[in-house]
């Protein structure tokens, strides 16, 4: 467990009284259950796995709001956190500081928490989930893209929280300065501030550039209510994009895209 410090009771301090162990060099794995912290600003110039990686069930990770920082630049595929293995359960990650990677959170598995955390200048996508009952709340990402995943010739992608699989909450977030980074050209940029299907509630979106989609809620089913999108392109873009007509909108304000809702539609109030 490179990089990793069990703590001993006289060390403590009262904040990290509930700490199993630090991480206080990267990059770390973590084996163990348990909540892991870190007591300092930590950064790395690696270029692929994970700054942290998880590799435990029912493990805390608690930043503390000290910072994560990758300083390999725009040619990084890391991670900032990581969990790679899609039979991962029930981790939580909060009050952590991330920024300078390609995905700033990517984890894999079911019933994970991210919470209360800051997501800067990733390149891809800022917090990524993909399985079930996952929750991301009360997070701010911004500035997300500028050599983002290019899906072909003169097109790119940035995404600032994106949620794959079912029963994904997402709530009280503030998204904003997702960009592509092409500026919409022919060949197509998509920005998106968040792309999910399950509870959309209570976020803000803001300043996503076009080629843009606010909320992009994938599938049916969806309940989509309490949301703030606004800043987008009048140009081209839509500030709730929907694949189906069969989700349930609610009291959503959306200002400053060219489509208010495309493919569905929200009752008047």
């Amino acid at each position: 467990m490179a990089g990793l410090a069990f703590a001993g009771p006289a060390k403590a301090a009262q904040s990290f009284d509930s700490c199993a162990g630090f991480i206080d060099s990267l990059p770390a794995t973590i084996t163990t259950p348990g909540t892991w912290c870190l007591r300092k600003d930590l950064s790395t110039a690696a270029r692929q796995g994970g700054a942290i990686t998880v590799n435990a069930d029912r493990v805390i990770l608690d930043c503390n709001d000290f910072k994560l920082e990758g300083t390999a630049g725009l040619v990084t595929n890391a991670s900032g956190i990581l969990s790679s293995n899609n039979a991962r359960r029930g981790i939580i990650v909060r009050n952590c500081q991330v920024q300078g990677f390609r995905y700033g959170i990517a984890l894999l598995g079911s019933h994970h928490i991210v919470e209360d955390s800051r997501i800067e200048d990733a390149y891809y996508v800022g917090i990524a989930t993909n399985g079930s009952t996952n929750t991301v709340r009360g997070n701010t990402v911004r500035r997300i893209g500028g050599n983002p995943y290019v899906i072909g010739p003169s097109s790119r992608r940035a995404i600032g929280i994106s949620m794959f699989g079912p029963h994904a909450f997402a709530s009280n977030n503030t998204v904003a300065e997702v960009d592509a980074g092409l500026n919409g050209g022919m060949g197509g940029d998509y920005s998106t501030g968040i792309m999910m299907s399950g509870v959309v509630e209570n976020n803000r979106v803001l300043d996503i550039a076009f080629i843009a989609a606010g909320l992009h809620i994938m599938g049916a089913g969806s309940v989509v209510r309490g949301n703030h999108v606004s800043g987008g392109s009048a140009e081209s873009g839509s500030g709730i994009f929907c694949d189906s007509e069969r989700n349930l909108l609610r009291n959503n304000d959306v200002d400053g895209y060219e489509y208010t809702f495309f493919r569905c539609t929200q009752p008047a109030p």
